[in-house]
């Protein structure tokens, strides 16, 4: 992104919205306010106004035009006829003639009333920064230092005040170019390649781009490390007359960048403060399981946890490559896709990831398990579907009573993620109890004699895919309970796409998926095949 301002005059909107520039109201010719402005002066009587050079704004007092008097219209006429960028006048006692803001609205001169003109102070102030625009842009950055230092409690806030600053439509989007807030608009028409060569970058420097209609869109960084690419960028968009404030925009994203990063950093330590600050109370928990003290009791209580009764816990690990940054960040989205799915319990880091427990009055039954392994593998998909470059898994131990309970169950929960972490799927839940089927089944699995009959059943999808793309899909497919929709977000793909590919595998394979029978034959197939399962899903 290049650091040179273009010096091309400001315009008269640009003037209108400085604190410089007094209560007013355009009252004709208003589609004229992009108008450039190259100086503003004391305008002495209309007849004049043909005597000022193009991109001139003309400030009047009351004594030397009236707007209810026909020499207005002539200002105005001559205005056009010298191109002057607008009119400055006293708003008059009564209405002002409607002839005259037709004239006004017809030749495109935009004519600016207020209830008091001081021509000669108005315009000190204003022809300086005509003369001189890098103090509206330092003006601009200012206020947007101000409103920033006031108040960044929100992303939302942070863009409302860069897009104030630059008004321009404004957006926080991933690396892959998806908006995560701010305006949709800013990246219509962007040419995604593009987009994704500069947001990718292992060294992310700020760049522009070009879309189709000629409007540009700046790109700033939002580091939230040290190193690696970013994950977070500004983006604001910017038309060709809006190039003359190029410089101001890059400044004030610049600082708007910063002032992120910064808010995130505060918040992830206090995060993570808060986090280990329940985990050492965890710990201190689960070290007193058989018989916790009553200050622990009462802490845990404080905290709305609960230690009595029947629990489940729930061990969940996320991908070591982001982990600095991006999984920390995750953990609050977690603890509200929990809440949303009627879960109220607190996330607890530990070294290999973050730990919960569901707790019942009531022993819970087979259908509870099945429940609670549901819900999770959903938050989870949800959370990766949000965050394409993590990994999630969890395991779940079986439920137990009391506090010994929670550490019993806890354990189980660990060794059952250690289980899902060797699934392909970018996210996977696994029971304890299906620990020793899946041994048993993984015996089966290595059966040379199955394999030969899972190679056969296969063989037309491998014919019409020597990619194994399509037994990839019907895998996936049959894994999640036959859900497009969840197919697509493991496989991160377009829901159209895992339909194509379903089509085409109903037309190759000699099975009906819709008979169960057929339909877990198909599964048990495609579970004992060779195929290689796509690793960039893991890699990214």
């Amino acid at each position: 992104m290049a650091n040179t301002m273009n010096t091309a005059t400001l315009t008269v909107q640009h003037l209108l919205m400085l604190d410089d520039f007094p209560v007013h109201e355009v009252v004709g010719g208003a589609t004229a306010v992009q108008s450039k402005v190259s100086s503003v002066v004391v305008g002495t009587s209309a007849r004049n106004v043909a005597h000022h050079s193009a991109g001139s704004l003309v400030v009047f007092g009351r004594g030397s035009l009236a707007l209810e008097d026909p020499l207005a219209d002539l200002a105005i006429r001559l205005g056009r006829s010298s191109l002057v960028a607008g009119i400055v006048a006293e708003r008059p006692a009564g209405q002002i003639p409607l002839a005259t803001l037709k004239l006004a609205d017809k030749f495109n001169v935009p004519l600016i009333v207020m209830d008091k003109v001081d021509p000669e102070a108005l315009v000190a102030k204003l022809d300086l920064i005509v003369r001189t625009p890098e103090i509206v842009s330092a003006r601009a950055v200012e206020r947007l230092v101000q409103r920033l230092q006031a108040s960044v409690s929100s992303s939302e806030a942070l863009l409302g005040a860069l897009g104030d600053a630059v008004d321009t439509p404004v957006a926080l989007i991933n690396a892959e170019g998806k908006v995560l807030d701010g305006n949709s608009a800013t990246l219509a028409g962007a040419p995604l390649e593009d987009l994704a060569s500069v947001c990718v970058r292992t060294r992310p420097v700020a760049g522009s781009l070009r879309c189709a209609d000629g409007e540009d869109i700046f790109l700033q960084p939002a580091l939230l490390g040290w190193d690696g690419p970013a994950e977070l960028w500004f983006a604001a968009r910017v038309t060709p007359a809006a190039m003359t404030r190029r410089r101001m925009i890059e400044q004030s994203m610049v600082i708007a960048a910063l002032a992120f990063s910064a808010r995130f950093s505060r918040n992830a330590l206090v995060t993570e403060k808060n986090y280990r600050e329940r985990g050492l109370l965890l710990t201190e928990i689960l070290d007193q399981a058989t018989a916790p003290r009553r200050s622990t009791i009462e802490r845990a209580a404080a905290l709305g946890w609960r230690l009595s009764g029947w629990h489940m816990g729930v061990h969940i690990s996320i991908s070591k490559s982001q982990r600095d940054h991006a999984a920390v960040a995750v953990v609050p989205e977690l603890e509200q896709l929990l809440r949303q799915h009627s879960i109220n319990s607190s996330l607890f880091e530990k070294p290999d990831g973050w730990v919960f427990w569901v707790s019942k009055e009531l022993e819970p039954q087979s259908n509870d398990t099945l429940g609670l392994t549901n819900t999770v593998r959903r938050i989870l998909l949800e959370a990766q579907r949000n965050n394409p470059r993590l990994k999630f898994n969890a395991g779940i131990g079986r439920p137990y009573l009391g506090t010994a309970g929670i550490q019993r169950s806890l354990i189980e929960a660990r060794q059952a993620c250690m289980l899902a972490q060797t699934s392909e799927s970018p996210t996977a839940v696994e029971h304890v109890d299906a620990m020793n089927v899946t041994r048993l089944m993984t015996g089966w699995y290595n059966s040379e004699p199955v394999r030969e009959t899972a190679r056969q059943l296969l063989a037309p999808l491998y014919d019409a895919d020597p990619t194994g793309e399509l037994v990839r899909t019907l895998r996936c497919y049959l894994d999640h309970e036959s859900s497009a929709t969840t197919t697509s977000i493991v496989l991160n793909v377009h829901r159209n796409t895992v339909m194509q590919r379903l089509a085409k595998i109903r037309t190759a394979l000699p099975l009906d998926l819709d008979r169960p029978d057929e339909r877990l034959a198909a599964h048990l197939a495609t579970r004992g095949t060779e195929v290689e399962w796509d690793k960039s899903l893991e890699n990214e």
